[in-house]
């Protein structure tokens, strides 16, 4: 992409016939043409429409112009300062009146303004042709509009509109942050959402306002900024930042399991450039969990004996270290026990209270998983995973922590002073698929309990459909999270979480939330197993006040880029021994009177659960089919891989889990987060997502 692709439409409006004039939105039209050429923009590719230019139809017909001139995938800027404002939409006798946000054009009076939904009608029509790389920079108030979610643009914009002596505070902001990236705009390293970010960071500090918020609005706002064709930002990398105070901060709280202690890695950027994520030198280590649940206080320390970094980056992105795995019980028999003599991270535990069963049977090593110190204990005879004997003891510790990992997450209590969870009530249901419009038939499976039983026969071939509701009777509105963690391979993945550009949350007071019977999520189906006793299904679910993500719990069977970033193979060992040593720098940072640690505790506002389905199924035979989830079409389920190992533990044919690692990668950045839309009267019985722990990504 030539750094000559941008195409601009900047409009910006001082002079209006019938309202107070404005200062500063012309000079911020300007201001903008000027960085966007600094950054390499070709000058006959900007247009400017201010004042008596910038008409409603002037607007309009510019943007149909562009396709005439626009490549494919170049990305196109939309830009507005002037006034915005709320107007009536009139509807039909059946529909009642609403209130739309309109920005308003010079002739707002005569010919009336220009809507947020006739704008993204417009965007939409526009990316048909020319693309979705599409970024929409509004400089006016913007609390007015309803954006939804839309998929042919990003929208950036501020609660509200303020300027000084220069121009507008969000312009000065937007021209601020791009100008660091001069010299370098075929690879922006910083996503949508990361630009609006550095932006209200910006804003807020310019003018000591701590209630500016700059929001992003869309599907694709964690792609890079400008650019629809690079890797999107990577789930493993959380970010952060350092606050006005000096305060070094980081986007992940108690909601997230986060403890005083924890270690991360230090990382530039969240998406990779010619391999890399730009690792920095230190650690971060948590001092302490801020009020608001969803971030934390860290510091900087260093590593491998050398001095602690002076400072960070103003943004930066981290990864946790190695998961402490002192609560991960193990029950090795015969020589599993030499083997594990080897890896650190792991506490011994019997056949009762063991997480995992080790054994070591001809040449391989197999796991078991036996389930969470609450679920009730079986006697299995399948293995989850199985890997060769000689291999390298790296491959074993990644196995250890990789368990390690899918255990503390999965096992993560709720905090006993919320009063979250008390006003929360959770359904599984089956669907009712023969009417024409779905629903939830029968009795709540989760009706006083997390545990859930279901019996599958050889002749009933599948289990289901089901779905999940999520009741609020809370006084408030609250951001519902839901992973299903599957412990065959340790796998985490997303079932639901709110879109990334939401504003408000997906979960209103006194109201439901169903996933997998509407258009949110797949709904679940258990498929019957030759050869197998019992499969588990775990689904964690997380339930916030305030707004948060959960993404880089995410953990796949093998992914290139996840595995490089936690390590998980690393002789480091990460221990109640780092524990201590973090709290010992916790001492020697603060005093007695100081310590972040002694702070009185708070009501929660957050809360977990964990609702486990046991699938046992009667038969017995021969097969390799798994739990598996539908919805998925076929052309999406083609690129998903397939299992590299049998279920009764044998390698297929040419293929091993490390060569399938290597070999055999899926991209799912690529791969669209807007919801599937679904056809209640034709949809196929059929799976939809492969075996959810032999899936792999090139993430």
């Amino acid at each position: 992409m030539s750094t000559a692709a941008i195409h601009a439409i900047i409009v910006g409006i001082d002079q209006y016939p019938d309202y107070p004039p404005l200062s500063n939105s012309v000079r911020d039209t300007r201001r903008m043409s000027d960085i966007l050429i600094k950054l390499g923009a070709d000058k006959k590719n900007i247009t400017l429409l201010t004042d008596s230019r910038a008409t409603k139809d002037g607007i309009l017909q510019e943007l149909q112009s562009l396709p005439a001139r626009v490549k494919r995938n170049d990305p196109i800027v939309f830009f507005f300062s002037g006034y915005a404002a709320s107007a009536t939409n009139d509807q039909s006798e059946e529909q009642p009146s609403s209130r739309v946000g309109v920005l308003c054009p010079y002739d707002i009076s005569k010919n009336g303004g220009i809507s947020d939904k006739a704008l993204l009608q417009a965007f939409d029509l526009l990316s048909q042709s020319c693309g979705n790389n599409i970024t929409v920079l509004l400089d006016c108030g913007g609390d007015c509009f309803g954006w939804d979610m839309p998929v042919s643009c990003v929208v950036v914009f501020p609660n509200k509109a303020t300027e000084d002596e220069k121009g507008g505070i969000f312009t000065s902001a937007i021209i601020s942050v791009l100008d660091g990236q001069v010299g370098q705009f075929q690879s922006i390293t910083m996503t949508v959402e990361a630009f609006s970010k550095r932006i209200e960071s910006i804003a807020v500090s310019s003018r000591d306002d701590a209630e500016t918020v700059v929001h992003c609005i869309g599907v694709n706002v964690d792609r890079p900024l400008f650019n629809s064709e690079a890797p999107k930002a990577h789930y493993a990398l959380i970010p952060g930042y350092t606050s006005k105070d000096g305060k070094i901060i980081i986007r992940v709280g108690a909601a997230h399991d986060v403890h005083i202690g924890d270690m991360y890695m230090i990382f530039g950027r969240n998406i990779i450039v010619e391999d890399d994520f730009d690792r920095l030198p230190g650690k971060l280590c948590v001092v302490s969990l801020e009020p608001d649940d969803v971030t934390s206080v860290v510091s900087l320390v260093g590593e491998s004996g050398n001095e602690a970094p002076r400072n960070v980056p103003p943004f930066f992105y981290v990864v946790e270290e190695h998961c402490d795995a002192s609560n991960l019980h193990i029950n090795a028999i015969g020589e599993a026990n030499q083997i594990l003599d080897n890896i650190s991270g792991w506490v011994k535990g019997s056949e009762e209270s063991a997480n995992i069963t080790l054994m070591k049977q001809r040449d391989n090593v197999r796991f078991m998983w036996n389930g969470l110190s609450t679920d009730r204990k079986l006697r299995r005879r399948n293995w989850d995973a199985t890997i060769d004997s000689e291999a390298s003891l790296a491959s074993l510790q990644r196995h250890v922590r990789r368990a390690a990992r899918f255990n503390r997450y999965l096992a993560a209590p709720s905090p006993l002073n919320s009063p979250v969870l008390e006003k929360l009530r959770f359904l599984l249901h089956k669907i009712d698929t023969d009417k024409e419009k779905w629903a939830r038939t029968g009795e709540n499976m989760l009706e006083g309990k997390y545990n859930v039983d279901l019996t599958l026969s050889e002749k009933e071939k599948i289990k289901g459909p089901y779905c999940l509701t999520i009741c609020n009777d809370n006084g408030f509105a609250v951001w519902p999270y839901v992973f299903m963690c599957d412990p065959e391979g340790f796998v985490i993945l997303p079932w639901y979480v709110p879109p990334r550009g939401a504003l408000t949350p997906p979960l209103a007071s006194k109201e439901e939330l169903t996933i997998g019977l509407e258009d949110n999520a797949d709904d679940l189906l258990f498929q019957y197993r030759k050869n197998q006793d019992y499969d588990v299904l775990y689904l964690k679910i997380f339930v916030t006040k305030e707004k948060t993500d959960f993404s880089f719990i995410r953990q796949w069977f093998a992914a290139k880029n996840e595995e490089k970033l936690r390590d998980y193979s690393s002789s480091t060992v990460y221990s109640h021994d780092h524990r201590l040593e973090a709290q010992s720098h916790i001492d020697s940072t603060f005093t007695e009177e100081s310590s972040p640690i002694k702070t009185k505790p708070k009501i929660a506002g957050w809360a977990s659960v964990c609702a486990t389905i046991l699938v046992t199924y009667e038969t017995k035979g021969k097969g390799e089919s798994k739990l598996e989830v539908l919805g998925v079409d076929e052309e999406a389920r083609s690129s998903q891989d397939t299992a590299s190992v049998n279920k009764d533990g044998k390698e297929k044919e040419g293929s091993t889990l490390e060569e399938a690692y290597v070999t055999q990668e899926v991209n799912d950045s690529n791969q669209s987060s807007a919801p599937q839309q679904k056809d209640h009267k034709t949809k196929k019985r059929e799976s939809g997502i492969q075996k959810l722990w032999s899936k792999l990504a090139n993430r």
